[in-house]
């Protein structure tokens, strides 16, 4: 093999760089791809989506310029947000299941997720506006009850004229300790499932967890190797049946029922590599639940367009019927302060045969080789994620309607199976695993930020991706692209940025 580091002190880097690709076809086999690249993610189905919530994401759409399924989802998750309170819906199979639906948006920084997030929850943080002002005059109201109860309680306790009978009889009298108001909380981007246990039990009955950050939720407490297994258990549950049973033996028993919780978390493709190929999340469930997208980024195509009345009217109608939803009498049980009794949706005769036949035709799909098999876990649910998408789209074009008809589920079909391709078409990336992520980004920083031809350990540490800072994580990338091809041992001393090192790798560029 020709001695490079004698070349690079004679000749300069560009000759060095241009005899390693001259040599690299006659003496070197080709390297071997870290991941296969995805396919280009499917455009959004538009159509499928219900009048009102088709014209908000068309006008947020247009005032953002954010890809269309980022649009999509936020608008439907804000949807599912208003409605989940106000029905449940019956499944052609007799089962009566929520309206919840949980959406995990993939795109990088710079998609204007938080841009489309301001848009489509407006009227959620209005309505938490309102509650917060209430629950301002309540709590007020609440300390002062609080506060006389304890004092009529301490004189009771502290008379000394009176008996047992007659002091347990003066207590009852007295009654129950003050109970404080709802907590005035609608969003909550990043709860411990621990904290969103006690917001369901001291606060509003249906809550979402919203965030346009969700690496922050993912990266957090409710995700640590000693928490996951619980908050994906117990955020699967409450998908299921809008109830949990926790027994703690500091908490006690927390037995919650007629709860909804509404989820959309946007997140970076690397962190979503993380969630998708995470064993304990596939093990148990909670990615089966998930409706995810990644669309293809639209930047550098989102040139200024000025914008028009309409699409300003587009989101306004959809924030103002959004807000008209929220401040909808609750269907509580009675007696209680946030259980949900909700009206149930059915289906109409023929939105039953669709759904029906789509669930068939699911099931033929799950046979070994079948076109669903690699993703049976969200196949095996995607009947039931149309009938919830078409039970959401009913409510909200139609609050007061009590059957889903046939157009509604077969909306609710189209945008599952849109789904189910995009589960599909993430599974290869997701199931390459951390290392191997990590690995292409480092061999995309050596080709598009390195200019030298050779690196070492050191270099990588002090210059490379922000995510390797030390020695240890760069060495073992390092390993993995040495054994693809990319990277090839230097033999004897090597000079890698003007210091001579025992430990360098010649860099192989496509």
């Amino acid at each position: 093999m020709q001695d490079f580091n004698d070349q690079l002190q004679e000749e300069g880097p560009e000759a060095v760089r241009a005899s390693v690709n001259d040599a690299a076809p006659h003496t070197l086999e080709p390297p071997l791809p870290l991941i296969r690249d995805l396919p280009p993610a499917p455009p959004f189905p538009i159509d499928a989506l219900s009048p009102r919530i088709q014209n908000a994401a068309l006008s947020i759409h247009a005032a953002t310029q954010a890809p269309m399924d980022i649009c999509a989802n936020a608008v439907l998750a804000a949807a599912c947000l208003a409605t989940q309170p106000l029905a449940d819906v019956r499944l052609p199979t007799g089962e009566v299941k929520p309206l919840s639906l949980y959406f995990v948006t993939v795109a990088k920084s710079g998609e204007r997720k938080t841009s489309v997030d301001n848009l489509a929850l407006a009227a959620i943080k209005g309505r938490e506006e309102e509650l917060r002002r209430e629950y301002g005059s309540e709590h007020a109201s609440f300390e002062n009850s609080t506060a006389a109860w304890e004092q009529e309680r301490a004189k009771i306790k502290a008379n000394k004229k009176l008996d047992y009978a007659h002091r347990k009889a003066a207590i009852e009298k007295l009654g129950a300790e003050p109970i404080g108001p709802i907590l005035p909380v609608l969003l909550c981007p990043e709860p411990t499932f621990e904290g969103l246990i006690r917001l369901l039990a001291q606060g509003q009955p249906s809550v979402g967890v919203f965030t346009s950050e969700g690496g922050v939720f993912v990266g957090g407490h409710g995700f640590t190797d000693e928490a996951k297994l619980r908050t994906s258990a117990g955020l699967s549950l409450l998908w299921d049946a809008g109830s949990i049973t926790r027994v703690r033996a500091g908490d006690g028993v927390v037995a919650l029922v007629g709860r909804r919780v509404a989820m959309h978390l946007q997140i970076q493709p690397g962190v979503a590599a993380r969630l998708l190929g995470d064993r304990v999340l596939l093990d148990q469930g909670l990615l089966s639940r998930v409706l995810i997208s990644a669309p293809e980024s639209s930047q550098g195509t989102r040139f200024w367009k000025e914008p028009l009345p309409l699409d300003r009217r587009g989101v306004e109608q959809f924030q103002a019927h959004t807000g008209e939803l929220l401040r909808r009498p609750l269907p509580l049980k009675v007696d209680t302060r946030n259980e949900l009794t909700p009206p149930v949706l059915d289906f109409s005769p023929a939105a039953r045969t669709t759904w029906i036949a789509f669930s068939d035709h699911v099931e033929a799909q799950l046979r070994p080789n079948g076109g669903l098999s690699e993703i049976s876990g969200f196949a095996n649910k995607m009947a039931e994620q149309a009938a919830r998408i078409a039970a959401v789209s009913t409510k909200f074009e139609v609050p007061d309607a009590t059957e889903i008809d046939e157009l509604m589920v077969s909306r609710g079909i189209m945008l599952a199976q849109h789904y189910a391709h995009a589960a599909l078409r993430l599974l290869g990336a997701s199931r390459a695993g951390w290392d191997l992520q990590e690995a292409k980004r480092l061999l995309e920083w050596l080709h598009q930020k390195w200019d030298e031809p050779q690196i070492s350990i050191r270099e990588i540490v002090r210059h490379g991706p922000n995510s390797l800072r030390d020695s240890r994580s760069a060495r073992k990338l390092v390993d993995i692209l040495a054994q693809h091809g990319w990277l090839i041992r230097v033999a004897g001393v090597a000079i890698v940025a003007g210091q001579r090192t025992r430990e360098a790798w010649q860099i192989v560029r496509p």
